[in-house]
């Protein structure tokens, strides 16, 4: 037998329904079904009305539970965190595209700022020797002409100098921190080769030269990993960063006697990956065929 909790229908039989719904749990036994969803009370205050009746005090109760709509997804009860999307490398790539066109930015405005500066300076100076040549004495006029001489020599630069570094853009170069980009082919080379150890970085704390991000990534890449197959995959790489008369000098070398080595595709990618950026390799100081690589970047467009 069944019965609901409410005072209204304490003595109506539900006896069908819990010998089909619980006789499975309760053989024998009478059960009181309390669904809280229609109590006119508390669940505790329900439960003691249940047993103060003496019809139903040693019955079973079954508490059936309001069903919460803020618990269900989708429901608009629950507040719910704000969805992150997953970091992929594809994310993490275009996460970092803020940083580069700001860096472009924050290079291509102070430019435009100064060719405002000498457009009105210009501006200024013309309106000026309008009104004195024909009363102006030689010399003054002559002053005025070189001031303009000026400004548009100084406009000139600005000028070459947004060519520059549009015309880098367009060619998908940018300035890139050649020091980042070793250590983290460092690490990509200790996985490939776990005895070897590249060391920190020596240098400046930044070293920009300009490049394709990916091919720079890829030259440094495969700097560091011939000197590892050099050194027969063991041992420590010393990496020496230089900034001198627009161009970054990196000077590779690993401990250890040189081993020969067949790598003639590392090899050949390596200096086509190197002249496409405008660099160069130069004699080492190990000598030919030693532990060391020196790879010069074009710091400048």
């Amino acid at each position: 037998m069944t019965r609901s909790a409410t005072p209204e229908s304490q003595n109506t039989d539900f006896a069908d329904e819990a010998k089909s719904a619980n006789s499975a749990i309760t053989p024998g036994r009478e059960v009181v079904i309390l669904r809280e969803s229609q109590l006119d009370c508390d669940l505790q205050t329900a439960i003691d009305r249940i047993r103060a009746d003496e019809g139903t005090s040693t019955a079973r109760i079954l508490v059936v539970a309001a069903e919460d709509s803020a618990d269900c997804p989708g429901s608009g009860g629950r507040e719910w965190p704000p969805p992150i999307a997953p970091l992929t490398a594809m994310q993490l790539s275009r996460s970092r595209e803020t940083s580069i066109l700001q860096g472009a930015g924050q290079r291509f405005l102070p430019l435009l700022e100064c060719l405002e500066r000498f457009n009105s300076e210009s501006t200024e100076v013309l309106s000026a020797l309008d009104e004195e040549v024909t009363d102006q004495t030689r010399a003054r006029l002559k002053n005025r002409i070189a001031t303009l001489r000026s400004i548009h020599d100084w406009a000139g630069a600005v000028v070459a100098d947004l060519a520059s570094e549009a015309g880098s853009l367009a060619t998908g170069q940018r300035r890139v921190d050649s020091r980042e980009l070793c250590e983290e082919m460092a690490r990509q080379i200790e996985v490939r080769f776990p005895d070897v150890r590249v060391m920190p970085c020596r240098g400046p704390a930044a070293a920009e030269c300009i490049g394709r991000a990916a091919e720079v990534a890829d030259i440094l890449y495969l700097a560091i990993g011939l000197v590892a197959r050099r050194i027969g995959g063991v041992g420590r790489i010393h990496v020496e960063i230089e900034e001198k008369d627009g161009l970054v000098l990196h000077r590779i070398a690993g401990d250890g006697e040189p081993r020969p080595i067949e790598a003639e595709d590392w090899i050949r990618r390596f200096r086509e990956l190197v002249e496409a950026q405008g660099g160069r390799v130069e004699p080492d100081l190990t000598g030919p065929g030693g532990t060391g690589i020196s790879l010069v970047l074009p710091a400048q467009a």
